[in-house]
């Protein structure tokens, strides 16, 4: 072989070796969180609402799994957004009640109000397995400078850091790019805007990305695109069903334009996309915004199903082959863990309450019983296998039981007729009480106000 012959070889081996180096720094998979707030259980087109039309959410089903037990940790936004972000029961760190109308309890100060900077985020592992991470549309998780999505692990974000914002042009005065304040008069449609801004950071991006893109709609105020409305005025008995459907058909438009970009890329088949909500849509006592909540009971502040059940799907074509169905019970909580697993980390999950889904998304397989807890205030609830205890404290009513096998719309209370099943459940129910903090604030409405929506839905049989 000649010298030159040789030097060719060796170019060619060392370019090979830069290739598989690039193709080994690039082969994470790119994560997607899209979230939807206050939306009704049954709003979308997967969840068989044939009314509104979701074709690009439905498209997410194309090669993923979707999961009809699919469960938030909480029946309202920030406290749902922290168990999501965290992997961990939000009442482990004291993040038990919404902040809106947040009150602090004694010896704590307002400055308190947000996500407890002792607590590591999904950006915060992310980052250091080498992801770019971005945020945009709604935090909820305090409004503090060290509460911002930038002091938490985002290396960028844009949206509110508020509750809820107005959508239409020169009303959204909320909105920040970073940390500095966006002219409304500047923006378009709120929920257009946040799409555009996802696709811009999308196309920015050349190595493994997690974004957090976080809808506010359709949460109250009910703003929607004028030809949107017209057309779904046609459609609906109410004003607020037509202004919720067709800020849900924008919502749509916007994953659609996600969607786009990522195909565009080359890098659709290598995305996980999660899309789901953060607790079930409201009443209308409660901010109500005409949404669905059908076949479940209850609604938005409720431990109902209609307040902790949530649509999801996850989608993933490097990995899911074809449209597939699950019952499997799984929770935002799991999210984390998965992510990690996904990334490559194996030691960091040992202190969450998520379990790691990965294999189930892999391969078919058959449900497996599992135990999931919740609380606010003096209304809790367990879950074990397919039984449901909605517990109340003393002095405010019997707990209830339910077999969601048999009865998902917890119709039929079982309390007094499966005593032994109750008692096991008030025992799990007990025992895992004894693991948590005291609230660092209340908010939202108060407790008496819940008690009396939980009257008001109905009183189930014995």
């Amino acid at each position: 072989m000649t010298i030159a012959s040789r030097f060719t070889a060796l170019l060619l081996v060392c370019l090979g070796l830069n290739v598989v180096s690039l193709f080994a720094q690039h082969s994470k998979s790119n994560i997607i969180v899209i979230l939807t707030d206050d939306a009704g259980y049954a709003d979308f087109g997967f969840q068989s609402n044939k009314l509104i039309p979701t074709p690009n959410i439905n498209l997410l089903q194309q090669n993923g799994v979707t999961f009809s037990q699919a469960y938030v940790t909480a029946p309202n936004c920030s406290p749902s957004r922290a168990g999501l972000l965290t992997g961990k029961y939000q009442q482990r760190f004291g993040h038990e009640y919404n902040l809106h109308n947040a009150r602090p309890v004694p010896g704590i100060s307002r400055d308190s109000l947000g996500l407890p900077l002792s607590q590591q985020l999904i950006p915060q592992y992310l980052k250091k397995l080498g992801y770019t991470t971005g945020a945009i549309g709604k935090w909820h998780l305090g409004t503090e400078k060290y509460y911002h999505p930038m002091q938490r692990g985002f290396d960028s974000f844009f949206g509110t850091l508020q509750g809820s914002s107005y959508y239409l042009t020169g009303q959204a005065k909320e909105i920040i790019n970073g940390y500095h304040k966006v002219n409304p008069e500047s923006l378009s449609y709120l929920t257009d805007v946040f799409g555009d801004k996802a696709v811009q950071f999308i196309q920015q991006q050349n190595g493994p990305f997690f974004l957090y893109l976080a809808f506010n709609a359709p949460h109250v105020p009910l703003q929607a695109k004028k030809e949107y409305l017209d057309l779904y005025k046609k459609k609906f008995n109410t004003p607020e069903r037509a202004t919720n459907a067709a800020m849900t058909r924008s919502i749509d438009d916007n994953v659609g334009k996600v969607i786009n970009v990522l195909k565009q890329k080359g890098i659709w088949e290598q995305t996980l996309i999660v899309f789901s909500n953060d607790n079930g849509g409201p009443i209308d006592n409660n901010g109500g915004n005409g949404s669905n909540n059908a076949p479940l009971r209850g609604a938005k502040v409720m431990l109902y199903e209609g307040g902790i059940r949530a649509p999801m799907i996850i989608h993933w074509p490097a990995v899911i082959k074809g449209k597939r169905k699950s019952g499997q019970v799984v929770s935002s909580l799991d999210w984390l863990p998965t992510f990690l697993a996904i990334a490559g980390e194996k030691n960091n999950m040992k202190n969450l309450d998520g379990i790691n889904i990965l294999e189930l998304l892999k391969k078919e397989q058959a449900p497996v019983p599992r135990d999931m807890y919740w609380r606010q205030g003096k209304v809790g609830a367990v879950r074990s296998g397919s039984w449901k205890l909605v517990y109340f404290d003393k002095n405010v009513r019997q707990p209830e039981l339910y077999n969601l096998k048999k009865d998902p719309g917890e119709t039929t209370n079982l309390f007094l007729k499966q005593p032994a099943i109750a008692n096991q459940l008030l025992e799990k129910y007990t025992q895992w009480q004894q693991q948590l903090s005291p609230p660092l604030w209340t908010g939202g409405p108060p407790n008496e106000q819940v008690l009396k929506m939980y009257d008001k839905i109905f009183v189930p049989k014995n």
